[in-house]
């Protein structure tokens, strides 16, 4: 019979392994369960002094201020002090920085608002930054600043275009002034400003709008839609002038009689995706 020999060591080991696995695993199980607490506080949350612990419980997330920020401005509570904390932990985050420049708007602190819509803008140079800027300079009377900002916005504009369009045109840009220096020969913001002249009923933009859209048209669309320019105004193929807006090949009227037999040989156009005018 073979009889082994305990170590007696092995205890001494042991407990060490428990108490180093215990100081590895402690905070990490600390840390999981006060994030939980705070994601469970949150969703429950309904004032502000709620939120604040959430946020308290979890201070690298900023999360947790964006919705403390947000309900003090339901409340009517001062907001920007939570949105600059919320910024310090995410600088880059535009829902941040515009919020917080409304709330230094709000509070009269006007070289704070811009300073934030551009830190947001040079972060992030997508629509919001720029469409918040557009605004910004529109609640103050500088019309060069809007349109500035408006022309950048349509950069990186995508669905309804409307609300910059009126924008623009509460600022005072004509409708020519919209075609020429803001949306210029993007095809996409072309079709967008044809719909918005069309529902606005701007008839004496729409002709040079349509030639501005067709020029900058893919191949293809051209060659769908030349027939049509044709039968409406065949001497604009090869190279005289359209006729003056108000003239009677402009005015809203019933169709001369032949223009609904040269349509219909026509081949179809595109089917558009916004509006009536494909982009």
């Amino acid at each position: 019979m073979t009889f082994y020999r305990s170590d007696p060591a092995s205890p001494h080991r042991a407990i060490a392994l428990v108490a180093l696995t215990t100081i590895c695993v402690a905070p990490c199980l600390l840390f999981i369960s006060q994030r939980l607490r705070a994601e469970l506080l949150s969703q429950r949350a309904l004032a502000p002094q709620q939120l604040t612990t959430a946020a308290n419980l979890d201070p690298s997330n900023d999360l947790y201020l964006i919705r403390l920020a947000q309900r003090n401005e339901e409340l009517a509570l001062p907001s920007l002090p939570v949105w600059r904390r919320a910024i310090s932990l995410n600088p880059r985050r535009d829902l941040s920085l515009t919020q917080a420049a409304i709330a230094a708007e709000l509070e009269g602190n006007l070289p704070l608002a811009r300073q934030l819509l551009t830190q947001a803008e040079t972060y992030n140079q997508l629509w919001l930054p720029r469409w918040s800027l557009a605004n910004f300079h529109a609640r103050h009377n500088q019309p060069d600043q809007v349109f500035h900002w408006s022309r950048l916005a349509l950069q990186r504009a995508y669905g309804d275009r409307t609300p910059l369009f009126n924008l623009c045109r509460q600022t005072g840009a004509s409708d020519t002034f919209l075609l020429e220096s803001i949306v210029s020969f993007d095809r996409n913001n072309l079709a967008a400003l044809l719909d918005f002249f069309r529902a606005t009923a701007s008839l004496d933009a729409l002709e040079p709008a349509s030639r501005r859209y067709l020029s900058a048209a893919s191949p293809s669309l051209q060659s769908a839609y030349a027939p049509v320019a044709a039968a409406i105004d065949p001497p604009s193929l090869s190279g005289t002038p359209w006729p003056a807006a108000g003239s009677s090949l402009t005015r809203r009227g019933p169709p001369p009689p032949h223009s609904s037999t040269l349509v219909s040989n026509c081949p179809s156009p595109p089917q558009p995706s916004i509006g009536m005018f494909p982009q």
